[in-house]
């Protein structure tokens, strides 16, 4: 054999490899790249549209409520596809304005109230806003249906469970829609990705187009997050069909092209992309775990430092607190600031992922019984995030129950995706310690 051929079957057999490496990979740029063409957004364009048209209603005569709560309503829909949280608070004031007005006579004004403090992640405030609105009694199916959401975000998840329960169309998308919810919630990850997909078969996309977008990417989440990811990435993709400006699922198909795929490149051109139309601070985030991911330290450090500083705006509140309590406690190794973030998530929302997050904080101060305790009493068997479920193996480890540790971290590897490669190989690390 000549040294000449021997290198051309070396050659042959790097691409053969690099190909069938490639034939596992899920995401194909040519699906999805006429979505992520556009310099200008169809959306905002519509919405500014309509904006004007009610601005100059209001302009002539500014009492009038109907002009108020459609600039409200518009100003709320223009955040989801211009990130500007400044429209968020001039919705919310507007909202106030109204309710001054309509307070004793409609429950929909504390409705959008309620609405609008779920996104500012204010639920003790929206709870308050529902309790009125089922007072008035008018419409009470749709306050109802709110009431089960705010419960679940404030750790009520018996409460949610009794209310869905007296609800009677048990086939109807917002009923089934909670139950999947609920479902995810307690860890029935299989049932309630199944709950949700009964979901959209009854409802048509050309007429209720809000309701399958958000069902269709949230599918993409959970079939993600199970390890169905083919699957996943068509529900993205069915979603950007109705609505071809829709970031989250641009976002979902970036995370599979880092996670899965482990194509940083095309993972960071979608994001690039996103930064440029939709400027929040979660590409950010992202974009600092794929430069953690490629040993880029001045990349990690540049985008993570963004991404709190921008969510330090107090327009933000504490829409982020998840996020930079993980960047406090295991990037920054800031255990004081992580500590003071998860007390304030337990005021505000003493969920058992909020419970979590302290029990974390304490074991990264170095309060392993302290942690040990609040995460026996208020996570296990309560919270199935695989963060938490690596939390509580990592606070199991440092308590001295090993193979309860290793029960839990074990668990947590095999949500690597959903974790990300970063954390899944600082787990996989730690496993081997055990």
């Amino acid at each position: 054999m000549t040294l000449r051929y021997f290198i051309s079957l070396l050659i042959i057999a790097a691409v053969s490899f690099t190909a069938c490496r490639n034939n596992n990979n899920i995401v194909k740029p040519g699906d999805y790249n006429v979505y992520l063409q556009s310099a200008e957004s169809k959306k905002l364009k519509d919405i500014d549209t309509e904006l004007s048209f009610w601005r100059n209603k209001l302009s002539v005569n500014s009492n009038d409520i109907a002009a108020q709560s459609k600039i409200a309503g518009l100003l709320t829909t223009r955040f989801a596809f211009s990130g500007n949280i400044n429209e968020v608070h001039s919705a919310d004031s507007l909202y106030r304005i109204i309710n001054n007005v309509n307070r004793t006579t409609s429950s929909s004004t504390f409705r959008s109230l309620a609405s609008n403090d779920i996104t500012q992640h204010k639920f003790r405030e929206a709870g308050i806003f529902i309790d009125s609105a089922l007072q008035l009694g008018d419409n009470k199916y749709l306050s109802v249906l709110m009431e089960i959401d705010i419960a679940m975000e404030l750790g009520d998840v018996q409460k949610a469970k009794t209310v869905l329960n007296s609800l009677q169309d048990k086939k109807d998308f917002p009923y089934l829609v909670r139950k999947a919810k609920i479902l995810d919630h307690d860890g029935n990850g299989e049932e309630a990705i199944a709950t949700l997909q009964e979901a959209l078969k009854n409802i048509n996309p050309e007429f209720e187009k809000a309701s399958y977008i958000w069902a269709k990417t949230n599918l993409g989440d959970w079939l993600g997050h199970n390890n169905h990811y083919k699957e996943s990435y068509e529900s993205y993709l069915d979603a950007l069909k109705v609505e071809p400006e829709n970031y989250h699922a641009l976002k979902g198909i970036a995370w599979l092209a880092y996670a899965h795929d482990k194509n940083t490149t095309e993972a960071k051109r979608i994001l690039y992309y996103l930064m440029k139309v939709h400027p929040v601070p979660d590409y950010k985030l992202m974009m600092g775990e794929i430069a953690e991911f490629e040993n880029n330290l001045p990349g990690k450090e540049k985008w993570y430092k963004e991404f709190l500083t921008d969510i330090s705006n107090p327009l933000y509140g504490d829409m982020y607190n998840k996020y930079a309590f993980s960047l406090q406690a295991d990037v920054f190794k800031n255990n004081s600031e992580a500590l003071r973030i998860a007390e304030r998530e337990v005021n505000n929302r003493p969920t058992a992922l909020s419970y979590d997050m302290l029990a974390y904080a304490l074991y990264k101060t170095g309060e392993v019984q302290k942690a040990y305790n609040i995460s026996q009493t208020y996570v296990e068997g309560k919270c199935f995030e695989p963060f938490s479920i690596y939390h509580q193996g990592m606070i199991y480890k440092a308590a001295g129950e090993k193979e309860k540790a290793k029960k839990y971290l074990s668990n947590a590897y095999k949500s690597g995706y959903e974790l990300g490669p970063v954390k899944a190989n600082i787990i996989k690390k730690e496993v081997t310690k055990i």
